[in-house]
This record gives C-alpha cells, structure tokens and sequence, in this order.
C-alpha cells in the first residue's frame, strides 16, 4: 500500500476542498452587505441613505476584493493535479481570513476616517494575498501543479508577481497615518493597474 493517494483519491480531495473553498468565498462575500444598514433614528431618508455612503463604499471595496481572491484561487486550484496535507492546512488558514474580512469591512465603513481602520483592513487583504502566493509557490515545488517544468517555471514567477497585490496594501498603511485615511483608501486605486499587469503577464507564452 503506497502512501501516495490514488487517482481517484485525489481528485475526491481536491474536488471537496475546491469546493469547501468555494462555499466559504460565497458566504464571506454574502455577509458584506449586512454591513449596510439604514440608521433608524435619521427622520429624513434622504440624508440617512447618504450616511450609508462609506458603507457602500466598503462593501465596494470588500466584493471587488473577495471577487478577485475567489478568481485567483480558483486558477490556483484549477491547476492542481491533487493537494496534500500540507496545502489542505494552508488554504484552511487562508480561508479563515477570507472569512474574517466582513469584521474589517464593517470597521472601515464605520470608522473610515480613522488611519486604524484602513491598517486593520489593509492587513487583512495583504495577509490573504501573501498566503495565496505561498499557496501557489508551495504547490509548484512539491509537485501538485499539472503541467510541465517550463509552464510550471513561468507559474513561479506569475506566483511571485502576485506579492505586488499584498505590497500595495501594505503600503496603504503607513500612507495612512502619515497623510490621510482617505489617501490611503486611495492608494488602493493602484490594484486597478496591477491586476490586468499581472493577468496579461501571467497569460504570456501561455498556449
């Protein structure tokens, strides 16, 4: 008996954890708009949907965000031939902070205008990201990516690209404090032009 799990094995592991995977992304994303609520003791509903503005704003930010975690880690794991134990724990870890991100969502609607708000936010997103690139660079040295050497060499380096994600969050902090909470909320504007940087980098020699 091998240690190594069957065909069948492990594409059952790789379905159920694909799909575990999903269904917390869809709850994670669906808990954001329960962060919008109409304050009851504003007489005038005009100026009480204009108190949600930085709720809606948050909520924006937080869609867009998970929406684009969902899609990178649904490339990820799309290119898996099966996962192990080792990556099964660190997607579980990065799940949970996909999950924890309504907390800081609702913080930052409720408390934009403070330079804590956009830290606690902001780390939160980059700490999901950086744990995406592990994720990535785990799975091409220990053999889980399907392909050949070359498309997995280029997967490395697509792998480490993505850290440009996490650094402009990271970045976001100290513009924070030092400058503005909005300017740091701002910064954030960037990941408009690294996304579709990295998208058109990583589908490059591709096919």
């Amino acid at each position: 008996m091998t240690d190594r799990p069957t065909q069948q094995g492990r594409k059952y592991d790789l379905d159920r954890t694909t799909a575990f995977s999903d269904g917390v992304f869809a709850i994670a994303i669906t808990l954001l708009v329960l962060n919008v609520e109409i304050g009851t003791d504003e007489p005038d509903l005009g100026e009480a949907l204009g108190d949600l503005i930085p709720q809606i704003f948050s909520y924006a930010i937080s869609f867009a965000v998970i929406g684009r975690y969902w899609v990178l880690h649904h490339r990820l794991f799309g290119d898996l031939s099966y996962v192990d134990g080792p990556l099964t724990s660190m997607n579980l870890v990065y799940l949970a902070f996909v999950g924890f991100l309504p907390f800081p969502t609702e913080v930052l609607g409720e408390y934009g205008d403070e330079p804590h708000a956009v830290a606690l936010y902001a780390a939160n997103t980059a700490i999901v990201a950086v744990l995406g690139v592990v994720m990535r660079v785990y799975s091409i040295h220990h053999g889980l990516w399907a392909g050949g050497e070359d498309e997995r060499e280029h997967r490395r380096e697509v792998a480490l690209a993505y850290l440009a994600i996490p650094a402009v969050f990271l970045l976001s902090i100290p513009i924070a404090f030092l400058i503005a909470p909005w300017a740091g909320q701002l910064f954030w504007v960037t990941l408009l032009f690294v996304g579709p940087a990295l998208n058109h980098f990583s589908h490059t020699d591709d096919g």
